[in-house]
């Protein structure tokens, strides 16, 4: 049977997971969580995140609930077709009144403006097969052991019965997707795309091509249960099938949402390939976008179902203007630049994205292939952070697959907060101050306890101390 996501409701209800150090005010009697900079990177939490649970840990390559159920229910994995990170962010710096709703995921989310499209390939069927497979496209990175790369690289629907399956690399016969993982565990999924050529993902994973399901219950061979192609009608209309899209992912959204959207705007491509990226129509064509995607969050936020409970996952396929009214140069700047966002639950607000990662790194100018020791956040990396963002684990051969940093856990159960950390880690230490403008950080060495993988210490509401850190410095070391 396929629902929507539900989560239970155990002991420890609330879970937010940090970056490392982080400074934060406990006040158990009014349930809010502040922090504040001490010249190090911290986590801003505000008492809006209360009743937010982080959903996403990951050891080993694996992405794992951490602490109980998640409570993000439901992602929206947006593709913003063509949308360059350079020209996202310069519109944001510059304009921030015209994009406000990218500017606010960026802002109360974590965001790069510098992510990576495929090495090979920027081109917009073979990236979106990245971003649901965690494949690259065609590179066999060194120290994969097994067929890595999905191999899809035409950039058109070539029509039944052509799948990614029989026209991609022959050493994957299945090549398998966000959507099996999260329909083969009895979840709901949609799917809806601004190009006509998105027909060969839907009938990828279909009833008569998808795998069978072998998790749990039957919940067959059909792995998107409801999709939508408008196809754009012509360069006079790049602005328009926008809006009848989201009309049609909204009234499923608000109605029966879906554990898992992908939404695909072609908008912002079409205008750059017509009238040049970085013109005004292609920035015409941005702020389209950026207004759809107001109207998915005031849907999330005026819904009991959706408010707190759905995140979203928004990237692109390839930035463009090498040439000016194209992306086939690769290797181009503007071209293999892409944003990644993250927002919802849990999710730290205001942090560059590539620092929630012990494997990925902001890689400045560089282009980098899939064997670089130090890897930069691709759009490849989206679909397992969706995955992530819902508890559950990553596409089955994915070899995109990003580490989330271990750090400070606040938990909130009936008898007070609780403060926990990976166990195991003897640099890092539990530090608590009275004052912040006079005191001096002290260790905490009462009344912490190691058990069960973690190093923990419980805020009782009786406790006098209210600002907490994870530090890996001396006691001795100022503020």
């Amino acid at each position: 049977m396929l629902t929507s996501r539900q989560s239970n409701s155990p002991e420890i209800s609330e879970i937010v997971q940090s970056l490392t150090p982080l400074v934060v005010s406990c006040h158990p009697l009014s349930r809010a969580f502040h922090s504040v900079s001490t010249g190090r990177r911290y986590l801003r939490l505000q008492a809006g995140l209360l009743g937010m649970v982080l959903g996403f840990g990951a050891v080993a390559g694996a992405f794992q609930a951490t602490g109980g159920n998640t409570q993000v229910q439901h992602v929206i994995h947006i593709s913003v077709d063509g949308l360059g990170g350079t020209y996202l962010e310069q519109y944001i710096s510059e304009s921030p009144a015209e994009f406000p709703n990218f500017l606010r995921l960026a802002t109360e989310g974590s965001a790069t403006f510098n992510a990576r499209c495929d090495f090979d390939l920027s081109v917009t069927e073979p990236n979106h097969t990245c971003m649901l497979t965690g494949r690259p496209a065609l590179q066999q990175p060194r120290s994969a052991t097994a067929p890595a790369p999905h191999g899809l690289y035409i950039n058109y629907d070539p029509g039944p019965p052509f799948t990614l399956h029989s026209i991609g690399n022959p050493q994957i016969p299945y090549k398998s997707s966000v959507f099996d993982v999260v329909h083969d565990r009895g979840y709901s999924t949609a799917f809806y795309a601004g190009k006509q050529k998105f027909d060969l993902i839907i009938r990828s994973y279909s009833e008569l091509h998808g795998a069978p399901d072998t998790i749990g219950e039957n919940n067959g061979t059909d792995k998107i249960d409801v999709h939508e192609v408008i196809d754009w009608e012509g360069p006079d209309l790049v602005i328009d099938n926008i809006p009848k899209l989201v009309d049609k992912m909204l009234g499923r959204l608000v109605s029966t949402p879906p554990t898992y959207t992908f939404l695909h705007f072609a908008n912002p491509d079409i205008a750059g390939h017509f009238y040049n990226w970085g013109s005004t129509l292609y920035r015409d064509a941005v702020k389209a976008a950026d207004f759809e995607i107001g109207r998915i969050l005031a849907a999330i936020a005026g819904s009991s179902a959706l408010a707190n409970r759905t995140a979203i996952v928004l990237t692109s396929d390839h930035g463009g203007g090498a040439p000016i009214n194209g992306h086939s140069l690769a290797h181009a700047r503007l071209v293999f630049t892409v944003p990644l966002i993250l927002w919802g639950p849990g999710v730290p607000g205001g942090v560059e994205l590539h620092d929630l990662f012990s494997n990925r790194f902001n890689p400045g100018p560089l282009y980098l292939d899939y064997n670089a020791p130090r890897q930069p956040l691709r759009n490849g990396d989206s679909g397992n952070l969706a995955l992530a963002m819902l508890g559950l684990p990553s596409v089955p051969g994915s070899i995109i697959l990003p580490e989330f940093k271990s750090g400070l856990h606040i938990l909130r159960s009936a008898s007070g907060l609780m403060l926990r950390w990976p166990m195991g880690d003897d640099s890092l230490r539990l530090e608590t101050i009275l004052d912040l403008t006079t005191g001096t950080w002290q260790p905490v060495t009462e009344g912490v306890l190691s058990e069960s993988g973690w190093t923990q210490y419980r805020v009782e509401p009786q406790d006098p101390r209210r600002w907490f850190r994870l530090s890996n410095s001396s006691p001795a070391e100022g503020q």
